[in-house]
């Protein structure tokens, strides 16, 4: 049993295993975020998706995994903004809105994969344009770590690092303390000045 063990959890599957964290992890702070607001976002996986696929084009059509990432950020802000109109301004309900965009970037990144790859389950593998792997010098030495966090891209520090900032923000600025007053009572919030 020990050997089974010993094949399955090794440096490369703990390096793969940070490395997948990282986008899990923007979203689950994203959402977190709105929830603290009180608001249910459950387009999360089809912000995700519409982002991955943007990236991806971009990116093999620039040749700029900059550029891929902006252009991921865009994706997802555009959906984010679709929620946001549809449950603020009209009412929409949030989960119906949160399913909607789920179905309709789900179907949409398939449709696209086909029309610009011809496959509906995977990008092109000649794609060039990765994102630099960051090296940690003399952090690399420490055993069983330091080869799985380095040569890690930035954007796996910038998903860690943000959750000290993240609860920095909710928990030690005045925009935190406001956001969870409104998540927690929004009449009571904004019987106290707070914009709801």
């Amino acid at each position: 049993m020990d050997g089974l063990w010993a094949q399955i959890f090794t440096v490369g599957t703990l390096a793969v295993i940070i490395a997948k964290t990282a986008p899990l992890l923007l979203a689950a702070l994203g959402g977190a975020i709105t929830q603290m607001g009180n608001i249910l976002n459950i387009g999360l996986e089809g912000m995700m998706l519409a982002g991955a696929f943007t990236s991806i084009a971009v990116g093999a059509a620039t040749g700029s995994p900059l550029l891929g990432v902006l252009a991921a950020v865009a994706a997802g802000l555009v959906l984010a903004v679709i929620f946001a109109v549809a449950t603020m301004y009209f009412r929409a309900d949030e989960i119906v809105v949160g399913i909607g965009i789920n179905l309709v970037a789900a179907g949409l990144t398939v449709l696209l994969l086909v029309v610009f790859y011809g496959n509906p389950g995977s990008t092109p593998g000649d794609v060039k344009s990765r994102l630099p792997q960051l090296p940690l010098g003399p952090l690399a030495d420490i055993p069983v770590i330091g080869p799985a966090i380095s040569g890690q891209t930035a954007l796996v520090w910038v998903a860690f690092l943000a959750v000290p900032v993240y609860w920095f923000v909710l928990y030690r600025t005045r925009f935190g303390v406001h956001l969870r007053a409104v998540g927690e009572d929004a009449v009571s919030a904004s019987a106290a000045g707070i914009d709801a």
